[in-house]
């Protein structure tokens, strides 16, 4: 559930904090005030794009953020939009990525509004609410086909690719076949590149520590620095300066030791010039190859398999084409099976469904509603069976059954969306549900069923709804005014927490109009009890 919302710089909001509660919410005010930039403003810390137009004029950024509770757990989002596009979003204080915040979002909030295509009145979403509603009892069987599918879309790709391409020209053949042998030739090997350029690397390393311990040698050996010293040595023997006779002969010592450590180094360095040949020009080959074949040293490896394989299709082409097809008719007699399995489970399902979203519009003053969910079978198998799912719906007598999002009038949808999401919202994987004005075009009773439903509705999952009905505000447990003034030329909207006192004269501006009157009083006070 959402818990804290905080705008800044945001349309027309400049900076408003709102703390939200369990239970039933509504969002009210007059039309334009800004409701709908509260939900633009939530939308975004769920995922929605944003960009330089939601920024307040004359500011350079717009920050939103928000606490929610996820299974126990508080999660802070935030979002910056900068009019550089600098923009960012963060997760509990880590940098994210409107991907990973999108994944996110659709496990925290669902915000719903009339017409909302890319959930009731779409196809795939119909089938995975069925889906979704149905998963305990399809598990078992959907894993089985699940395990099986993959494999049999590659047979049946493999079979319908067969003889459309050029593969089995000879021109083709004769490629691979040359390709294959230049690799099988090479004796490829695992890792065999990283191993002999570090190999290379430390013969490169000793090549370079001999030469220069040999030029030290050079330096200090019989030639060098131990002929100087043994000279010197001669005269000051001859000064019979005990002091200088010392240092002379520690020299001399020092010399030697030297010569001696740096003898043993160069004896002890292991450099193979002929191994050191052998791998340059090994190395040449191996880096040739990658280049024309354009992988890595070890992809080298899998192309040669590739290339090996499609060898052996060649030579054995009829004897694997009726093999794959013995496999493939063996998977699909399996899967067919797995999915009529699935279909009943589902039909089944539907029809349970389809009576409760029934008893939900009757419950919503839509008496003569019939609500179908058709199970049809489809000609192909797909990675979840051969299942095709549609809503039906009827709202007058008479009227035959027809898909959903042809003949419902904008105040059915509303109601057909609440009914809907009654139902599966213990398999929503959400824990708010925001309605953004679906009672639009509801009136009277039906106003009032809407009303109680959203109520009872609250009673498992937070709800936020943004409504004009002065029944759904007096039924809420919170109401929230949304304003709009003008200073200095400047818009400022504003929401804020209604005491129980102020939503007398919310409602009653719901009910009359900007113009409140003693009886509208009465009657927000009567629906507020």
């Amino acid at each position: 559930m959402i818990e804290k919302l905080l705008i800044k710089n945001f349309a027309t909001i400049q900076e408003n904090e709102l703390d939200f509660f369990e239970g039933f919410s509504v969002l009210t005010g007059e039309t334009g005030a800004g409701k709908s930039i509260i939900i633009d403003a939530l939308g975004l810390l769920l995922g929605n794009r944003g960009n330089e137009s939601f920024i307040r004029n004359g500011e350079d950024n717009a920050v939103i953020s928000g606490v929610f509770n996820h299974e126990g757990r508080q999660i802070l989002i935030s979002r910056t939009l900068t009019r550089n596009g600098r923009n960012s979003i963060k997760i509990d204080g880590e940098l994210s990525t409107l991907k990973e915040l999108s994944a996110l979002g659709d496990t925290l909030v669902k915000i719903s509004a009339q017409f909302d295509n890319q959930d009731l009145l779409n196809e795939k979403t119909q089938f995975q609410l069925l889906e979704n509603y149905a998963a305990k009892k399809t598990e078992s069987v959907l894993d089985k086909y699940h395990a099986s599918f993959p494999e049999y879309s590659k047979l049946r790709k493999i079979i319908l690719d067969d003889g459309k391409s050029e593969n089995f020209s000879p021109e083709r053949i004769e490629l691979v076949k040359y390709q294959f042998a230049e690799l099988e030739n090479a004796n490829l090997s695992e890792n065999e590149i990283s191993d002999l350029e570090a190999e290379e690397k430390e013969l490169r390393k000793n090549e370079k520590a001999g030469r220069s311990l040999g030029e030290i040698l050079a330096l200090i050996g019989d030639e060098g620095i131990s002929s100087d010293i043994q000279s010197a040595n001669g005269l000051i023997s001859d000064l019979e300066d005990s002091k200088l006779i010392e240092l002379s002969k520690l020299a001399a010592d020092s010399v030697a030791d030297l010569n001696l450590e740096v003898q043993n180094r160069l004896n002890s360095l292991d450099f193979d010039e002929e191994r050191f040949n052998l791998i340059e020009t090994r190395l040449g080959v191996l880096r040739e190859l990658e280049r024309k074949y354009r992988v890595s040293g070890n992809e080298l490896i899998g192309v040669r398999e590739k290339l090996a394989e499609e060898i052996n299709q060649f030579e054995n082409h009829d004897q694997l084409v009726e093999e794959n097809k013995v496999k493939f008719q063996a998977m699909r007699s399996e899967l067919l099976e797995l999915a009529e399995q699935l279909h009943e489970i589902r039909s089944q399902v539907a029809i349970e469904l389809s009576q409760q979203v029934e008893s939900n519009l009757k419950d919503l003053l839509l008496e003569h509603a019939r609500f179908e969910i058709r199970v049809e079978k489809t000609k192909q198998l797909t990675e979840n069976g051969f299942d095709e799912v549609q809503f039906y719906i009827s709202t007058n007598p008479g009227q035959d059954l027809a898909l959903l999002n042809q003949v419902a009038s904008g105040g059915e949808i509303s109601r057909v969306l609440l009914a809907t999401t009654a139902v599966f919202s213990d398999v929503l994987p959400v824990s708010t549900l925001v309605f953004d004005e679906i009672d639009t075009g509801v009136s009277g009773r039906a106003a009032s069923a809407i009303a109680e439903k959203m109520r009872k509705l609250a009673q498992k999952t937070q709800i936020l709804s943004i409504t004009h009905l002065p029944q759904v505000a007096a039924s809420a447990q919170y109401q929230y005014e949304i304003t709009k003034t003008v200073e200095n030329n400047q818009t400022f909207s504003k929401a804020r927490l209604l005491t129980q006192e102020e939503r007398v004269n919310a409602v009653a501006s719901l009910l009359s109009g900007s113009e409140i009157t003693e009886s509208s009083i009465q009657n927000a006070k009567e629906l507020l009890k």
